[in-house]
This record gives structure tokens, C-alpha cells and sequence, in this order.
């Protein structure tokens, strides 16, 4: 499986078409990781899909040549930059938010998906925000999807995700999950060898 991730209204259009294209011709489904707002505290800098119209006809066009839509977050972020920065978690004290609950995390989805549907995108499944939640916050997720393609917490505690080979039917912590177990390609080292490398060992399984 195939996921462009961290998608926001600030991506570049032209490079989303190329990938949907590459990918179109070679036969290969894929999902598409996408963030509705965006929001960078330093330099003051907010947009949503509904500013963005020409990314939005680039997601439609994506959706067209094969892509799915994940919704990945609402900002992904919390103090920081959108994609730098986790969303559900407190990467600086490494604890669930202070303002963590179930109203919090239910607003933050609705708004994400009222965003989302006035654009006409709609997400068939979810992915947390560098896979950093609470176990509260699962629970109202699953509320809204029923399942996640992602590596999902075990407890309160930041590398308790799983890195697991198949899907998960019934998580511990609910819903179905879709295994991330290849890793990725980093901007700084864009080779596909350890990709590649995992999921030979995947298939010993």
C-alpha cells in the first residue's frame, strides 16, 4: 500500500498531479494523507482547502486517478507547525494534552470533516498525527471511523505504538486497524532500499 502523506491546502499542486499520474500508470492504488487546515504559530500563517481551490481540484484529480482520502488530523498540529508537530499529543512534557477530553477531540474532527465535505472530499479512513494519542482520544475516534491506517499506542506512552504485519480486526484500544509497517522515505535520504528491505521481511510472514 501506497500513502502520500502530510498533504495540506499549502502543497504544491503541480507535484500532486505528477505523483497521481506516475502512480496511475503503473497500475497502483493509493491513499492520500491529508491535513484541511494549516497553521504555523511563528510566521502567523493560517489556510484551510476552502482557500486553496486549485488544491482541492488537485485532490478531486488524485481521487480520479486512483487515490483515497485519510484524513490526517485536523491541523497536526498543537504548538507548532502543521506536520512538524503532533496533534493529539504533548511531545514536550511526552504525556496527553492538558486540554485532552472527548469534547476536545470531537470538535477537532468535526471541524476537520465539516472542512472536508464543504470541499467535497470525504475520508474513508483516519490516521493519527505522528500515531500520538490517548487512549481517551481512540475512543472517540472510533466513533467517527471505524478504522485507522496507522501504528496506534497501546497505553499513555509515547513508542507503544505497534509496528504490526497484518490488519487488525478489534484493536485493544478499538476499531480496525490498517498496518503502517514499511516506514517511509525521509526529504533528507530519498532512497527506496529500506522501504523495500521491510517489506521483503513482511512477506516472510
Amino acid at each position: 500500500m501506497v500513502r502520500i502523506e502530510d498533504i495540506t491546502p499549502l502543497s504544491d499542486v503541480a507535484s500532486l498531479r505528477r505523483v497521481a499520474d506516475y502512480l496511475y500508470s503503473q497500475d497502483v492504488p493509493f491513499s492520500i494523507s491529508l491535513v484541511p487546515f494549516y497553521l504555523d504559530p511563528a510566521s502567523n500563517t493560517a489556510a484551510s482547502l476552502s482557500d486553496q481551490p486549485e488544491l482541492v481540484q488537485a485532490i478531486r484529480y488524485m481521487i480520479r486517478k486512483g487515490g483515497v482520502v485519510v484524513m490526517h488530523g485536523n491541523t497536526h498540529q498543537y504548538r507548532g507547525e502543521t506536520t512538524s508537530d503532533y496533534e493529539f499529543w504533548d511531545m514536550m512534557h511526552n504525556e496527553p494534552l492538558f486540554s485532552d477530553s472527548r469534547e476536545y477531540v470531537r470538535e477537532r474532527l468535526e471541524t476537520g470533516l465539516e472542512e472536508m465535505a464543504k470541499n467535497n472530499l470525504f475520508p474513508i479512513t483516519w490516521e493519527t498525527p505522528h500515531y500520538g494519542a490517548s487512549q481517551v482520544d481512540y475512543a472517540v475516534i472510533n466513533h467517527y471511523f471505524t478504522s485507522a491506517y496507522e501504528r496506534r499506542q497501546t497505553l499513555d506512552l509515547h513508542g507503544s505504538d505497534q509496528m504490526l504485519p497484518w490488519l487488525i480486526y478489534h484493536h485493544a484500544a478499538g476499531g480496525k486497524i490498517i498496518p503502517e509497517n514499511l516506514g517511509y522515505i525521509p526529504l533528507s535520504r530519498q532512497e527506496a532500499g529500506p522501504l523495500l528491505a521491510a517489506a521483503r521481511n513482511n512477506m516472510a510472514l
